[in-house]
């Protein structure tokens, strides 16, 4: 039995039938050694707070706003033709034929501030990451283009065609980096650098370790499943 005493910064405490006087300061040691005082503060790597803990860490992770997951450099090719003729075809003036080649990069990154989901399991930490996006426009190595025109036997110049082609460049290739397809290509990248981040946090946090977490496994919003197997695993 425990009772205090409202004059008194004391308490007593009945053990075994004896009566025994503690001052405050006595009183919490003597409930420390007696394992009765519980602590309250909640494990920030638990499945219930390791969401926000992560989120919360970000600004001191990294200053970015965008976290840059994949790149990958194309060659693509644009070719446009104009072809004119006389007396419903009778007359063939020629053709003028326009190609360009043109080196890019393609960037894609994940926001970091869209919204995370980390879970526990175990030794893994499965995390829903934000969607990967395109970084527009594309990169366009300029001093790489290289252009061919033909003019046919009766045309003129086919600059007029260059100049449409040119216009044309940058808004296909926004158009072919947010492609799904053309995402699916670097999307074991992306998840792969998901991780690597992900590791990063842990590992400055001592929780990448054998007794903490060993594998994460990263998922991205348009996926039904989770991978079959973990994109990261602590090596042995």
């Amino acid at each position: 039995m425990i009772s205090s005493s409202p004059d008194t910064d004391h308490t007593i405490h009945v053990i075994g039938g004896t009566a025994v006087v503690l001052g405050t300061g006595a009183l919490v040691a003597w409930m420390l050694k007696n394992k009765r005082v519980v602590s309250t503060v909640p494990n920030p790597f638990s499945n219930d707070q390791i969401t926000s803990t992560f989120c919360a860490a970000l600004p001191t992770i990294t200053r970015q706003l965008n976290l840059e997951v994949a790149t990958t450099h194309q060659v693509e090719v644009f070719e446009r033709t104009d072809s004119k003729e006389l007396l419903w075809g009778m007359i063939d003036l020629g053709t003028n034929i326009v190609l360009l080649r043109v080196p890019v990069t393609y960037r894609y990154h994940i926001r970091l501030y869209d919204h995370w989901k980390l879970r526990v399991d175990g030794n893994r930490l499965t995390v829903e990451a934000p969607p990967i996006r395109a970084s527009m426009p594309p990169a366009i190595h300029t001093d790489e283009v290289v252009s061919h025109a033909v003019r046919g036997w009766a045309r003129g110049s086919p600059s007029d065609l260059v100049a449409q082609l040119q216009r044309e460049v940058t808004p296909t290739l926004c158009h072919y980096a947010a492609d799904p397809k053309r995402i699916d290509l670097i999307r074991e990248t992306c998840r792969l650098s998901v991780a690597e981040f992900v590791r990063g946090w842990l590992e400055g946090h001592m929780q990448w370790r054998a007794d903490r977490f060993t594998s994460i496994q990263v998922r991205f919003p348009d996926e039904q499943e989770l991978p079959p197997a973990p994109t990261l695993k602590l090596l042995s």
